[in-house]
C-alpha cells in the first residue's frame, strides 16, 4: 500500500537521474511507475519553455524597433546637416570621403548604442538583485531574487545582428544621398 517512494541521489544531474531511472525500470516489475521528480512539474516546465521562446521573440522585436529608432535619428541628422555636407563637397570633399564620414558616424552611433545598452542591462540587473520591488515571495518560489543570465555570445549575437541591419539600411540612404547632385544637395532643406 505504498503510494510513493522517493530516492535522493548524490549526483542530481539529468544524466545521472535518467540512468538511475533506466536501471530501476530494468529490475522493477510493471506495477511500478518510475519517474524523475520533475515529471510532476512537466506542465510547468513546458510552459516555461514556451515563455522563454516568446520572451526571446519579443526581445528581438525590441532590438529591431531600436534599430529603426537609430536609423530615424541618422536620417534626421542627415536631413538637418545635408546642406553642410554638400557645402563641404563644394569646397572639395570627395564622394569617397563623404561616404567614409557617414560610415564613421553610423559606426559611432552603433558603438555608443551598444555601450549604453550594456550599461542599462547592468543597472537593471543590479535593480533586480537589490531593489525590494523586484523581490519574489519566498512562499511561492525557491529563490528570492532574479538575475539576468547573459553571455558574451548573446551580446555579440544581438550586436552583430543590429549592426548588419543598420549597415544595410544606412547603406541605402547613403547611396540615395550620393545619387543626388551637388546643386540639389545645397538647395535641399529639411521639411
Amino acid at each position: 500500500n505504498i503510494n510513493l517512494i522517493g530516492i535522493e541521489l548524490p549526483d542530481k544531474s539529468i544524466e545521472s537521474v535518467s540512468q538511475t531511472k533506466l536501471e530501476l525500470e530494468s529490475v522493477a516489475n510493471y506495477n511500478y511507475d518510475i519517474k524523475p521528480f520533475w515529471a510532476d512539474y512537466e506542465f510547468l516546465l513546458e510552459a516555461v519553455e514556451v515563455e522563454k521562446k516568446s520572451i526571446a521573440f519579443v526581445l528581438q522585436i525590441i532590438v529591431i524597433v531600436a534599430i529603426f529608432n537609430v536609423i530615424a535619428f541618422l536620417l534626421y541628422f542627415k536631413e538637418v546637416n545635408n546642406q553642410k555636407v554638400f557645402l563641404l563637397s563644394a569646397f572639395g570633399m570627395s564622394k569617397k570621403q563623404r561616404k567614409k564620414n557617414w560610415r564613421k558616424l553610423v559606426n559611432l552611433v552603433w558603438l555608443f548604442s551598444c555601450l549604453i545598452s550594456v550599461f542599462l542591462v547592468l543597472i537593471f540587473d543590479y535593480g533586480l538583485a537589490h531593489l525590494p520591488i523586484f523581490k519574489l515571495p519566498s512562499e511561492i518560489y525557491y529563490f528570492e531574487r532574479l538575475s539576468i543570465k547573459w553571455s558574451f555570445a548573446d551580446f555579440c549575437l544581438v550586436s552583430i545582428f543590429s549592426y548588419f541591419i543598420l549597415f544595410l539600411i544606412s547603406g541605402f540612404f547613403i547611396s540615395k544621398m550620393e545619387k543626388s547632385s551637388l546643386l540639389s544637395g545645397l538647395r535641399e532643406e529639411f521639411n
